[in-house]
């Protein structure tokens, strides 16, 4: 499944998430500076106290449901979590409900149309900074690998035959049809919280299913609601890579893009 990490919240209300990748070099050097824009927007608070949000990007639409400004910082710019630095006490707080109208629809342009709306609503002032950080390094396993070459794709689509992506349920199930190690590596990375870099030297397409006991952070970040009911008899994550798919994670320290909030402010409600 084609999916931008945008979707992710998406899919959390169904309780399903579909990870993807970081986007291209090309789509990440857009900026506010296109001059691109909703036509119009509106930013409520949102004070229900309910733990499910939601963005629902479409053509000439944007609505978001219950989200933070480090969510939508996040999904804009394409980052994860651990890849945003400062900002205000409230940045992870305080939630908003969001309706916005304009041209285009989901893409890179979208994003910098939703870019500039953190630019001007919410007077973001950002820059990018490289750190050494704690990361993990992919790699086969000394027993060797024990993942399957992906045959062609057939059939539509969908969370269970997703072709050339991923999908992650909030009970630690992950399935992956036609995919890059490189894909994979990337969803790992949303997953753990640190990046993850694929040095397994596997380079063709492969599909995947790994099945883990995520903790309860994880359960909720990948869109569970109510109390987690997760099988105590799964592994956790690094020895169901071992075990199921002959991969192991080295931790060690590299460098890491991460962008840095200088400033920011609640926005005035329409």
């Amino acid at each position: 499944m084609r999916s931008r990490p945008v979707r992710k919240l998406v899919l959390a209300l169904l309780g399903i998430a579909v990870v993807a990748p970081p986007q291209s070099r090309a789509q990440s050097q857009l900026s506010p500076s296109a001059k691109v824009a909703f036509d119009v927007a509106s930013i409520k608070p949102n004070t229900s106290g309910d733990r499910r949000t939601g963005m629902s990007p479409s053509r000439g639409r944007f609505s978001a449901t219950n989200v933070t400004l480090r969510q939508l910082i996040q999904n804009s710019y394409l980052l994860q979590d651990f890849q945003i630095v400062g900002g205000p006490s409230w940045l992870n707080s305080a939630r908003y409900d969001i309706e916005a109208k304009g041209n285009g629809g989901p893409g890179p342009e979208f994003q910098v149309m939703v870019q500039s709306l953190l630019a001007d609503r919410f007077q973001l002032r950002i820059h990018r900074e490289t750190k050494t950080l704690p990361i993990y390094v992919l790699l086969a396993d000394k027993n060797g690998p024990r993942v399957k070459l992906a045959p062609s794709c057939v059939g539509e689509t969908s969370p269970t035959n997703p072709c050339g992506g991923l999908t992650v349920t909030p009970r630690g199930d992950l399935i992956g049809r036609s995919v890059r190690m490189e894909q994979f590596a990337g969803n790992l990375s949303f997953l753990l919280h640190r990046t993850v870099l694929d040095k397994t030297e596997l380079s063709q397409t492969y599909d995947l299913d790994l099945h883990w006991a995520p903790d309860e952070a994880t359960y909720f970040s990948l869109g569970g609601s109510g109390a987690p009911s997760l099988d105590p008899n799964r592994p956790e994550i690094f020895t169901a890579l071992r075990e199921q798919l002959g991969l192991t994670l080295r931790a060690q320290k590299g460098p890491v893009s991460v962008l840095v909030i200088d400033h920011a402010v609640p926005p005035t409600e329409n």
